[in-house]
């Protein structure tokens, strides 16, 4: 059974749209970032920092893919970089100030932002 899930999955996520698989990652990031407020309320310094790796990996490899090749898609890939480099810049304030509230407010940045691709 779960071999004919992950089959339903994979083929349910090469059908997105680049605007929904791109609502997808920062959802997920969403999800991590409450898993590092769990982590941070219980103390949890393995589970945060799983938690930030998956966050860090995830935006990391999706700036290199917003593309630059005309002046119009520069601007908004400099716009989407920023945002990215924004969230990561407060997971590294989260992690050494063990900030709860930042965490809070990171992760509701991300599912707006979410919430925007999905309705492109």
């Amino acid at each position: 059974m779960n071999k004919v899930l992950k089959h339903y999955q994979h083929h349910k996520n090469r059908s997105k749209t680049g605007a929904q698989m791109v609502a997808l990652v920062f959802n997920q990031c969403s999800v991590w970032v409450e898993n590092i407020a769990q982590s941070l309320l219980e103390k949890d310094y393995y589970g945060r920092y799983q938690a930030s790796e998956k966050v860090i990996m995830a935006l990391t490899n999706l700036i290199p893919l917003f593309d630059t090749s005309t002046k119009e898609q520069e601007i908004f890939a400099k716009d989407i970089h920023g945002f990215c480099f924004l969230i990561l810049a407060n997971i590294t304030d989260i992690n050494q100030k063990e900030d709860y509230t930042l965490c809070l407010q990171t992760r509701q940045l991300l599912k707006e932002m979410a919430d925007i691709w999905q309705k492109i």
